[in-house]
């Protein structure tokens, strides 16, 4: 599942960061390129409901529009309520 936070919000949190072994493209629907991802954050324990956790990685990239991208499958697969 791949999520994607800003490198700006990673250095708030003080997050360990690591690079990728190979680049990551992030692409819009379309097909256009929209990232070039090169590192991710270790991985983090995330509450995805109040009996459900998960242990996930965040792929990292640069925007000054929004600091979060969930991925297709992870919308597909939490269907998240977000508020």
């Amino acid at each position: 599942m791949k999520v994607l936070w800003t490198w700006k919000l990673a250095k708030k949190l003080k997050l360990t960061v690591f690079p990728l072994l190979e680049p990551l493209e992030a692409s819009a629907l379309d097909g256009r390129l929209l990232y070039r991802v090169t590192h991710h954050t270790k991985p983090l324990k995330v509450i995805m409901t109040k009996v459900h956790t998960e242990q996930l990685s965040f792929h990292l990239f640069s925007s000054p529009l929004c600091q979060l991208i969930l991925g297709l499958p992870c919308l597909c697969q939490y269907n998240p309520k977000i508020n």
